[in-house]
């Protein structure tokens, strides 16, 4: 019976559900306000380009223009050296890769059981993706955002 008591909130006997209800209240509040996604309020306008290497057209790759504010890079496929979408307004990092297939023993060297399986490579230096070195000053007052690159496989 003791234990029943101390459950029920202390000597009284009586069980008091208002701070318990309180409490889940306040929380539940909570999170409906802080986990809530807020609508971007970015303003995003068309790009477009083409992306060369070594002089010619990629023939298929990924861009992304990363805003650096919080919001999701926008990321286009490449098809024959062009691409077109919608980036962010103002300054945007950019980042470009081109895969193609291989196996793990030809990339990595190593030899055994599963080595023999296809991965994706990344055909382009690093200064282009991983650590970029493109930016992208997309303006919202211009009559066509283009973006032209011309990288090196070097």
């Amino acid at each position: 019976m003791r234990a029943l008591n101390a459950f029920r909130g202390g000597h009284s006997g009586r069980w008091r559900p208002f701070p318990v209800t309180l409490f889940l209240l306040i929380l539940g509040a909570g999170l409906a306000i802080g986990c809530g996604r807020a609508r971007s309020r970015a303003v995003r306008m068309p790009v477009r380009g083409e992306v060369l290497v070594d002089g010619k057209s990629l023939p298929r790759g990924r861009i992304s223009f990363n805003a650096m504010n919080g919001e999701p890079p926008a990321t286009m496929q490449i098809e024959n050296g062009s691409y077109a979408g919608q980036a962010i307004v103002g300054r945007n990092r950019v980042m470009i890769t081109a895969s193609k297939s291989s196996s793990m023993k030809k990339t990595m060297g190593f030899d055994g059981p599963g080595y023999d399986e296809s991965v994706e490579v990344n055909t382009l230096p690093t200064r282009y993706n991983v650590a970029t070195e493109l930016e992208a000053l997309v303006a919202e007052d211009v009559e066509e955002n283009r973006f032209d690159f011309e990288l090196s496989s070097e």
